[in-house]
């Protein structure tokens, strides 16, 4: 029988595992729990993009990390991907995470997961779907490509208007006067 790899939170995920100590974010060289390669992801989303700890970047990214994603064009000297983290966590405001479909093989995990954001001036609740895939080495993120509809985002918190993507294939430029 083939497992359900649909319903996440309920299954046991297969895959490489590690040690880690009390708190999510590990030391390989504990010995009383392990944590898998989606629990890494897990930990990953609740941390930094959940209760907005820039510190967990740090711990769980390694430091030669290949990242390709929202941050990857805007890392220059002087800019990190945690500068890039915390904008994004300031333009998205609270959030809440749940991931639809994740999976492990081997060395390599992915997901794709919902971004429950809200509209701060309104209220109004919307959705952000997006997908990461991630190589992980010494209980770090040694790759990390991650994509989401960042239009789409800035579209529902009124940054550009609705139609924006519409406009855009007429080869039309945005104007902002």
């Amino acid at each position: 029988m083939w497992p359900n790899i649909f319903n996440a939170g309920r299954q046991k995920s297969v895959g490489l595992t590690r040690k880690k100590q009390g708190h999510p974010w590990l030391m390989a060289n504990q010995r009383d729990a392990e944590m898998t390669n989606t629990e890494l992801v897990r930990t990953w989303l609740k941390a930094v993009w959940e209760k907005g700890d820039l510190d967990a970047i740090d711990r769980l990214l390694s430091p030669t990390v290949i990242l390709v994603g929202v941050s990857s064009p805007y890392l220059e000297p002087g800019v990190s991907h945690r500068d890039v983290a915390e904008a994004l966590q300031n333009l998205l405001g609270p959030r809440r995470i749940s991931i639809t479909h994740i999976i492990e093989q081997g060395f390599w995990v992915s997901a794709r997961v919902v971004f429950h954001l809200k509209k701060t001036s309104n209220g109004r609740e919307f959705d952000a779907p997006a997908q990461l895939l991630a190589r992980v080495e010494n209980d770090k993120f040694a790759e990390f490509y991650s994509t989401m509809d960042y239009l789409e985002i800035v579209q529902n918190l009124g940054l550009v208007p609705e139609d924006a993507f519409y406009v855009l294939l007429t080869k039309h430029k945005l104007v902002w006067v």
